[in-house]
């Protein structure tokens, strides 16, 4: 048994027998796998929700929950969720491939809020937040259900996905299908190189120039090689491409009723933006932007040169540090 698992860790599934997704197909039935630690307080204004970033599942959330990490269990009640299309939540790779539809980005909220506020029973939250794709379902979420959640935290966050990053998915695409296992559309087989390969490109351009050219060309190839193997060993690749797919549909200024391009403004909750100043594939710029608009926002970058990875790095580095400081001082200010 692990510590936290010791320390009342657990693993749930939320099923619902049919949800609308926004293109108008269903998922028959909805689930989402989630893990709770801590003990929410009635009002639930005590609760914390993590969200994934597209290649991660509801376990990354460990690294920060700890008496001296990001999250306290003795504080907060967590609840790390599986979105859509990987770890134990709905997901192509269960029986129907490409053929699962098409999910977006928003949907995820839509979810998410249905598992909150059904499931758990959850009138309200403290925070919802995530790196990545997380920081954008934490943003549809707060823009969604404006009076949830109190606070958003969002790591590495963008409005809408970046041309470079569309174009990163796109060549992870094609990467994976020329693995001969590629076989119309659905992957059957499990195109084990391809998802190597993959990961090792993904790898390049999720921390860019400044920081390949600091390290070793060993340090640079054996790190490559770790993420081309989580690719491999972690991720069937119905799931991670449809991850990716999502994620490249996603606009927040698209709405549902058209085109506004003032609807940060109408954000409710108070919100901390943490760019990575070196981060080309979601670029600080946006996050500026984002700053700008967003009445009850701080900006807090990330320093250093590892990219887009910034606020995934372990603890004890100064990218850990500092997302870790910023985010508890966050979620103790005084609205």
């Amino acid at each position: 048994m692990s510590p936290l698992e010791a320390a009342g860790w657990e693993e749930h599934v939320f099923s619902c027998d049919s949800f609308i997704l926004e293109c108008g197909e269903r998922l028959e039935p909805l689930r989402l796998s989630y893990a709770t630690i801590g003990t929410w307080r009635p009002d639930g204004r005590n609760a914390v929700v993590l969200l994934p970033s597209a290649s991660s599942v509801k376990q990354w959330a460990l690294t920060h929950v700890g008496a001296t990490e990001t999250f306290d269990p003795e504080r907060y009640f967590i609840v790390s969720v599986d979105a859509l299309g990987g770890g134990g939540s709905s997901r192509p790779s269960e029986s129907l491939g490409n053929r699962f539809p098409q999910y977006s980005i928003r949907d995820n909220a839509r979810a998410i809020h249905l598992l909150l506020s059904q499931r758990l029973a959850l009138p309200g939250l403290k925070a919802v937040g995530g790196a990545s794709m997380g920081a954008m379902i934490a943003l549809e979420f707060g823009l969604c259900f404006p009076a949830f959640s109190e606070r958003l935290f969002l790591w590495s966050p963008s409005a809408k996905c970046s041309p470079m990053f569309i174009a990163l998915a796109r060549l992870v695409q094609e990467v994976v299908a020329l693995d001969p296992v590629f076989n119309g559309g659905c992957y059957i087989d499990q195109p084990l190189q391809g998802l190597q390969v993959a990961g090792r490109a993904y790898f390049l351009a999720l921390v860019g120039r400044r920081f390949l050219e600091k390290i070793p060309v060993e340090d640079r190839e054996s790190i490559a090689a770790k993420v081309g193997q989580m690719y491999r060993q972690c991720w069937d690749a119905n799931d991670l491409l449809s991850r990716y797919h999502s994620l490249t549909l996603h606009d927040v200024y698209s709405r549902p009723e058209g085109v506004d391009r003032n609807v940060l403004s109408k954000l409710q909750s108070a919100c901390l933006l943490m760019p990575s100043r070196s981060d080309h594939l979601l670029p600080i710029e946006e996050a500026l932007e984002m700053h700008a608009s967003i009445p009850r926002s701080r900006l807090e970058a990330i320093e250093g040169e590892t990219g887009h990875w910034a606020a995934s790095q372990p603890p004890d580095t100064q990218e850990y540090l500092r997302v870790r400081d910023s985010t508890r001082a966050f979620l103790d200010v005084v609205l």
